[in-house]
């Protein structure tokens, strides 16, 4: 096995959901919504930020978006 190395422009983060339907993600909280293998994420901004679940257990949670095939990994504490 090899470990795999942080090459990632942005660097690291913390991303936390609470049950009452907030998160945080680098300071900016959200309100979310999860439907199936859908995660809707709104910000402060206008937008909604729309990812695919494409992995999540109790330890881990891998996130995509279909636009241009970005991923997040995000294990947990």
């Amino acid at each position: 096995m090899k470990d795999k190395k942080n090459k990632s422009r942005y660097g690291t983060g913390t991303l936390t959901f609470r049950k009452d339907g907030f998160f945080t993600s680098m300071e900016t909280e959200g309100n979310y919504q999860k439907k199936d293998k859908i995660l809707k994420m709104k910000y402060p901004e206008p937008d909604t930020v729309v990812m695919n679940i494409s992995y999540l257990n109790k330890n881990y949670l891998l996130l995509s978006t279909g636009k241009n095939s970005k991923t997040w990994f995000y294990r947990k504490k």
